[in-house]
């Protein structure tokens, strides 16, 4: 049986390399998941329905950060499984906090990545089990901004904050550079 998955973003790659990327992880995951088929109490079919994977990756997090109340608006309903690596572990526990996410895969973290999938999809992810610290609303608001290209300077004026504090939270030398924070 082929197994699709719903994918938030169509293509949104630039580059021939990212949509490799994202075919790659399409295929890895719909082959751990048929893999686990006898750990998850839910059918497959009803996998493929209800379930939204998302791959926290440098080449997507931009996007989600832009927009994250609209893709999270969007996915109203579905049974949203964020895949983290480890430098997009705390947006991805933000995430979970503030929206309507089942769970998070911490990648690097995990022993077995077959079991902590099986144990997101079968809803026995909870608050305990956030791995690390989450960004807060003030973080994830100048984050925000710098990724829709405002200057450190906008952002520190309208967070009444030092332009220190925006290049500190945002770990970049430049404010069109979100990426040096989320890879």
């Amino acid at each position: 049986m082929g197994f699709n998955f719903i994918w938030i973003i169509n293509i949104l790659w630039t580059s021939a390399s990212g949509q490799r990327m994202t075919a790659i992880f399409l295929k890895g995951l719909a082959e751990l998941i048929i893999d686990i088929d006898d750990l998850i109490y839910l059918s497959l079919e009803k996998v493929r329905r209800e379930f939204v994977f998302i791959n926290l990756s440098a080449s997507s997090l931009n996007y989600f950060i832009r927009r994250d109340s609209e893709w999270l608006a969007e996915m109203k309903g579905k049974q949203i499984v964020l895949i983290a690596a480890r430098r997009s572990e705390a947006l991805a526990n933000y995430w979970y906090y503030n929206g309507a996410i089942r769970g998070v895969v911490y990648v690097d973290l995990a022993k077995d990545i077959r079991q902590e999938l099986a144990y997101v999809i079968n809803g026995r992810f909870l608050r305990k089990d956030i791995k690390k610290d989450k960004i807060t609303n003030r973080e994830m608001q100048i984050i925000r901004m710098t990724a829709q290209g405002m200057h450190p300077k906008s952002i520190a004026k309208i967070e009444n904050c030092s332009v220190k504090t925006v290049y500190t939270i945002g770990e970049m030398p430049r404010p069109n550079c979100i990426q040096r924070y989320i890879s």
